[in-house]
């Protein structure tokens, strides 16, 4: 699966539209820590000593008021100057100030703009009024700006308030052109904008989708929401509905002077203030550390944002209140951060225009990730370290599918889903761990809606892990689900089922990440939990390129079932391709069933041992919707290995690709054979089934010169035992030494016995036909028709070199036929008939 599933952009614009609702009471940064330590300003105190540097802006006072008359296009105006002074001059207040009962008024014509630049080292306040009822006004300030409580702002074509030194000529050239630089060099203080302040009229009061509020500044950034007016007892908003909100809590870029839009422009070493240029695009500007906490709306008025509307963080981001219309650029929320986004209130993809969210305002693909735009914070590569958490109580009411991308995902609260049909939810994790709890809900009011696709991606380096905290259900009736996972490790803490069309349901697929260091994942599904799908597949292709390796292990404590009728398949691991998959250990007080069940490439060992006694130890297995299950598996690990089921119901097992044996021609005669002992030698392989068991021919070559193969070979002890009877269809063969030690041997047990195949043993070892363990001893088997224990197959075992025997001559041992022999308990067998054993 390629991770295209997520798509990627690089820049971060956005159009305007219309803002609803509230952003009420404080917008702060750091300067907020201290603001409520700066004395106001006097009442009546109007900006002074203003010097214009674009434009021919005038300006005259008449008691406590200052009236700016723009000229045509693009004005700025330096407050607290020292020279070339033309309004205000000689004030004993200079920078840009305006105290309560003050009142600044900007006439001009629509299309105009002011830029207003307080030079004076100190931080700008405004508790009275500033007035624009045509020109787009900003405030810019690098040590910070108050608007303090009874301030009013009208401004309906727009408002910026910039924490970031403007003073330069090349700043305020690129202003002329029309772009804001947002390069936070030196830059402290931040923005506040305290409770009481007024800045309803920011935006027109009559056309929806016009004007904006732009707040930028180095430092933390909060946003709350609806303050409670003590005169009028009520609710009372800060901000127009019909303006978009920008903020930008540090991060470079510059904005439209006619409409706030925010383009992030941090790659590279940052321009020197001094250095701008005018073409926008060919500045980088400077990134500081900033975090944005936004509280907006409440449950019964949601604060829908507007086209144009951009929150951007080099930092956190937190949100909490109730935040809609977040899709308004297809999908996409128009948030950028580096650091960690977490929502506390509700997030909605559609606008929300009552009480009670309706889904069918949004019904596409919901987006929330941090690479939506490149924050590179002025080095060459993008900050990708931005996380997303929904916290436990939040929610995001998301379209038919809900797309989360941060370097770690951890959902504890609700996922909406709104699609009338298929709907997705996809996780994925740049670098840490993506967390799937809380819940996933469908809420189209429909009949026909259903999950078809849970993606969950941790695969970027080795040891992401994913977690299912919630029972996921995908598929119906008539359409099939799939859960596709990819990570080095992943907990199954919550019940999933993959459903589907009768006897076509659909996968659980898991992709260990891999690579050449072959990292070493864990896959844990806990007690209560669970997996039911059409097929299972763990390790089905690990997720890299060519030459990748990894090595999974599992502990099972809840049943892991392939649903679907012989074709349905349990899977674990691969023996071929591009990317090998190794199976280690599989363990645990659940259970696998399913009518395939397959080990490939297994290097552990596969048990649930919780005694002494090796056939009280036995993993459990489960025969499929057939009846039976087919089990393979093929071992071949560095170390002795075990292989220990128990199988509920009927079984058919092979050997697939495991060697009992490994040859070589020794240097003094190459035309000789050598037998080694294979690396797991001294593995052991316990098969138990309530039912019926067939043994049939793995597919591995026969490495016993002379003898044909294919064989059922295992490096050890073969212990074969069907409670209804059993069948070989193949010679079997553990034969890797002249002398192996106890507990080596072959068992074939069952009360009947259908084996016209040789066996080819280990030397010293016993090979025993007999029927299941009664009243403390094994029984007589009806072996091939033939009762009392007759009409056993011929055996062969390892004896030392001999040119007769059917190997040939080598150095270590050839395969002999025998009579008479000890078994490993020291009791006399003749013609391979078993007298008398207690179980090893």
């Amino acid at each position: 699966m390629k991770q295209e599933f997520f798509m990627q952009h690089n820049k971060f614009k956005f159009s305007k539209s219309r803002l609803s609702v509230v952003l009420a009471a404080a917008f702060a940064m750091p300067l907020a820590a201290h603001a409520a330590t700066l004395t106001p300003p006097a009442a009546g105190t109007l900006p002074g000593n203003g010097a214009v540097t674009v434009g021919t802006s005038t300006g005259a006072v008449a008691a406590s008021t200052l009236t700016i008359t723009t000229s045509p296009g693009a004005n700025v105006i330096n407050w607290g100057a020292t020279k070339n002074v033309t309004i205000n001059a000689n004030s004993a207040t200079p920078g840009f100030n305006i105290g309560a009962g003050g009142k600044v008024v900007v006439n001009g014509a629509a299309g105009d703009s002011l830029l207003n630049v307080d030079v004076t080292g100190n931080p700008s306040q405004i508790y009275g009024t500033l007035s624009s009822p045509n020109p787009s006004v900003f405030v810019a300030n690098k040590n910070g700006i108050v608007v303090g409580a009874g301030a009013t702002i009208i401004a309906p074509t727009g408002l910026g308030l910039i924490n970031a030194d403007l003073s330069s000529s090349q700043a305020q050239a690129m202003f002329r052109v029309g772009n804001v630089p947002l390069s936070f060099t030196g830059a402290t203080g931040g923005v506040t904008i305290n409770a009481g302040a007024d800045l309803s009229q920011v935006g027109s009061t009559t056309v929806p989708g016009s004007g904006f509020l732009l707040l930028a500044g180095a430092g933390d950034v909060n946003v709350t929401g609806e303050f409670l007016n003590t005169t009028s007892n009520k609710y009372v908003y800060s901000i127009n509905p019909n303006a978009s909100l920008v903020i930008d809590a540090g991060v470079g870029g510059y904005a439209a002077v006619n409409n706030g839009l925010l383009t992030v422009a941090d790659k590279g070493t940052a321009t020197a203030l001094n250095k701008l240029v005018t073409t926008a695009a060919n500045n980088v500007y400077a990134t500081v550390a900033g975090n944005v906490t936004v509280a907006l709306g409440t449950p019964t008025a949601a604060f829908n944002l507007s086209t144009g509307s951009t929150i951007a963080a080099n930092g956190n981001i937190t949100t909490s209140g109730n935040i809609a219309n977040l899709g308004l650029t297809g999908g996409d929320a128009p948030f950028a951060w580096t650091g960690a986004f977490t929502n506390n209130g509700t997030l909605s993809w559609g606008q929300q225009t009552g009480a009670t969210y309706d889904p069918t305002v949004f019904t596409g693909s919901a987006t929330l990730r941090s690479t939506q735009t490149s924050i590179y914070a002025n080095t060459t590569k993008a900050v990708t370290t931005g996380s997303v958490v929904n916290a436990s109580g939040a929610t995001l009411n998301a379209g038919a599918d809900m797309y989360l991308t941060g370097a770690s995902v951890d959902n504890e609260g609700a996922i909406n889903l709104s699609g009338a049909g298929a709907n997705i939810v996809a996780l994925r994790a740049t670098s840490g761990n993506v967390t799937l709890g809380g819940t996933v809900n469908l809420v189209d009011t429909g009949t026909t809606k259903y999950l078809q696709r849970a993606y969950l991606s941790a695969s970027k380096k080795p040891g992401q892990t994913v977690n299912i905290n919630t029972p996921l259900t995908l598929g119906n009736g008539t359409n099939t689900g799939e859960v596709d996972v990819y990570s080095t490790n992943l907990n199954v803490n919550s019940p999933v089922v993959v459903g589907g069309p009768s006897g076509a349901a659909g996968n659980f697929n898991f992709y260990p990440f891999a690579s050449s260091a072959r990292p070493i994942g864990n896959v844990n599904i806990a007690s209560g939990a669970g997996i039911s799908a059409g097929s299972v597949f763990f390790g089905g292709n690990g997720y890299t390129g060519p030459g990748g390796a990894s090595l999974t292990n599992y502990v099972i404590n809840a049943p892991v079932v392939a649903t679907t009728k012989t074709t349905g398949s349990v899977t674990f691991g691969t023996t071929s391709g591009a990317t090998v998959v190794g199976t280690g250990n599989v363990n645990g007080t659940g259970s696998v069933g399913g009518d395939n069940i397959t080990f490939n490439n297994l290097q552990g060992s596969v048990n649930n041992i919780t005694t002494g006694q090796i056939l009280a130890n036995g993993f459990a297995l489960n025969a499929g919707p057939s009846g039976t299950a087919n089990i393979s598996v093929t071992a071949n690990g560095s170390a002795a290995q075990g292989f220990n089921v128990a199988v509920n119901g009927n079984a058919v097992v092979t050997t697939a690709g495991t060697l009992a044996v490994q040859t070589q021609a020794p240097a003094t005669n190459s035309s000789a054979t050598q037998y080694l002992y294979p690396a797991n030698a001294n593995s052991k392989m316990v098969v138990q089934a309530t039912g019926t068991l067939t043994a049939n021919a793995g597919t591995a070559a026969s490495n016993y010169g002379g003898v044909p193969g294919p064989l059922f070979q295992f490096p050890g002890l073969i212990y074969l035992a069907g409670a209804q009877g059993i069948t070989v269809n193949s010679a079997i063969a553990n034969a890797y030494t002249t002398d192996a030690p106890v507990g080596y041997g072959v068992w074939v047990v069952g009360p009947t016995i259908s084996d016209a195949y040789p066996v080819y043993a280990n030397g010293g070892r016993g090979v025993n036909f007999v029927a299941p363990f009664a009243n403390g001893s094994y029984g007589y088997a009806t072996i091939n028709g033939q009762p009392q224990g007759t009409g056993e197959p011929t055996v062969y075992f390892a004896t030392p070199g001999n040119a007769s025997a059917v190997s040939g001559a080598n150095p270590l041992f050839s395969l002999q036929p025998t009579a008479t022999f000890t078994n490993e308990k020291g009791y006399q067998q003749q013609n391979q008939v078993f007298l008398t054993v207690t179980p090893q």
